[in-house]
């Protein structure tokens, strides 16, 4: 008796890949400012903000900050535009 082996037919694969239908990136964009000793500053870190005269004290530590020890200074004369940005929020 002369038995030939069999083949299995071919696998049949989904046409579909199974891939999560939703980005992954974030709807908003990451906002950097620039503060006035060339750091940046993340603006979905800051905690809170401080207007003194023509500047303003930006604190980005969890654990709280001490004024113009641990903030972040950025003011009108060398970070205008980040300035501008930040000093929409506070009303004249």
């Amino acid at each position: 008796m002369d038995t030939k082996p069999t083949m299995d037919p071919k696998p049949t694969m989904d046409p579909k890949p199974t891939m999560d239908p939703k980005p992954t990136m974030d709807p908003k964009p990451t906002m950097y400012i620039k503060a006035d000793n060339n750091h940046v500053i993340n603006e979905k870190y800051i905690r809170w903000i401080k207007k003194m005269g023509d500047c303003l004290e930006v604190c980005t530590k969890t654990d709280g900050c001490a004024v113009k020890r641990d903030t972040q200074s950025v003011c009108k004369l060398y970070s205008l535009e980040g300035y501008n940005r930040l000093n929409k929020h506070f009303t004249e």
